[in-house]
């Protein structure tokens, strides 16, 4: 097998920054990303992989032949698509001068993007006569 060398740059001929979280292996026409940038989302990196055989002679001139392929990558944080369910509970009566409880099933998201936060609100204003809330951490 003939020895290639591949080389990854932005499509301008630059390095790639550190920032973008790309790990060029430059062996072959293969390359890893990985980044926990949020602010990375939706940028569009316009990337070149330029690859030579060091012993082909059938370029121009008799000089190594390269191959070149340029390609775009768009950053983009599933978190952004992700869908809320909203948190569940049943309407019901409470009795005056005692504690109750109210079963509350959480609101939770369609993918793994850390906790979604719920808060309780009183639809009605604030009157005097508005109900208090506490919210029982134990107990989820």
């Amino acid at each position: 097998m003939c020895p290639f060398i591949c080389k990854l740059t932005l499509d301008n001929g630059n390095a790639i920054p550190s920032s973008l979280g790309i790990t060029d292996f430059g062996y072959a026409p293969f390359f890893e990303m990985q980044t926990s940038d949020k602010s990375l989302n939706g940028l569009v990196a316009n990337l070149k992989f330029t690859c030579t055989a060091p012993l082909s002679k059938t370029g121009p001139s008799g000089s190594p032949f390269a191959a070149t392929y340029s390609f775009a990558v768009t950053y983009k944080d599933a978190c952004y698509d992700t869908t809320i369910y909203p948190a569940f509970a049943e309407s019901t009566s409470f009795p005056l001068y005692k504690a109750s409880a109210l079963p509350f099933v959480v609101g939770s998201s369609s993918l793994s993007c850390g906790p979604v936060v719920t808060s309780i609100a009183s639809v009605t204003p604030n009157d005097g006569t508005t109900p208090v809330f506490i919210v029982d951490n134990k107990d989820g």
